[in-house]
């Protein structure tokens, strides 16, 4: 599991589109193994860090959560891997 962190800003330029997940109403929760990783534990604001990460493989599970709770995260690649911030 990774660790969510609070104050962590986000950066003021981002190479690429940089665009946030799509909002849509949530669907109701499935039951099955833990989560790998924070999604549902972040606050706006709250980021979490995973080393080498694959941007797409994170982007795709951050896309399914923020569907479901109706809510906003930014995937962005960061010096040694990728960082997710929730944004609304």
């Amino acid at each position: 599991m990774y660790a969510v962190e609070s104050n962590v800003p986000l950066p003021a330029k981002i190479r690429g589109r940089g665009r946030p997940l799509k909002v849509v109403p949530p669907k109701p929760l499935k039951v099955g193994r833990p989560p790998l990783y924070p999604f549902r534990e972040m606050e706006v604001g709250d980021s979490f860090f995973v080393p080498l990460g694959d941007r797409n493989v994170i982007w795709t599970c951050g896309n399914r959560i923020a569907r479901e709770l109706s809510r906003e995260f930014k995937v962005i690649y960061v010096p040694r891997g990728v960082r997710v911030w929730r944004t609304a």
